[in-house]
């Protein structure tokens, strides 16, 4: 058997609820739960979706954030669950979608290489919102559009990172 650590999105059961943080707060505020102030603690046997993975903060064990089927959250450590079904990732799409960002990426370096060399630090997407501070987006000019793309970029960018990570985990 090939042994493979629990990761984001993956779909686990309570194995152990006695292993359920259901007070600490700080985690809670760390982990992006809906509710920091406190949550109820999953039964034995409930199947749920992590949806975050920390380290405790004192004891270094590691913590999963778990949501069931109702929305209902729960944080437990590693030894309170076990894998019931893993999410495979599609590494063709995180391929398809970083070739595009840096063939978008070289497209924003030309066109600020073009109408105002940016400075020796600065990157595309910096100079493009520096631009973006000097201009008024009603006075016509394209720099508004150009900053709704960059920011849709960013953002497709991160989520690629973010399963591009989880893919070389495995």
């Amino acid at each position: 058997m090939i042994y493979r650590q629990i990761q984001i999105n993956d779909t686990v059961k309570v194995i152990d609820s006695g292993e359920v943080y259901s007070g600490y707060t700080e985690m809670f505020a760390r982990m992006g739960f809906k509710d920091t102030t406190g949550n109820k603690p999953f039964g034995y046997g409930t199947v749920a979706t992590v949806f975050a993975i920390d380290t405790h903060l004192e004891h270094r064990n590691t913590l999963y954030a778990l949501v069931d089927s109702e929305g209902r959250e729960c944080l437990i450590s590693e030894r309170g669950i076990e894998l019931v079904e893993y999410t495979a990732v599609d590494t063709s799409t995180i391929d398809r979608i970083n070739d595009r960002l840096a063939k978008i990426e070289s497209q924003l370096d030309t066109l600020a290489n073009r109408l105002n060399k940016p400075k020796k630090s600065q990157t595309a997407v910096e100079w493009l919102i520096d631009e973006l501070k000097s201009y008024d987006s009603n006075d016509g000019n394209d720099y508004y559009d150009i900053c709704v793309s960059v920011s849709k970029m960013v953002e497709i960018k991160t989520k690629a990172l973010e399963m591009e990570k989880q893919q070389n985990s495995k």
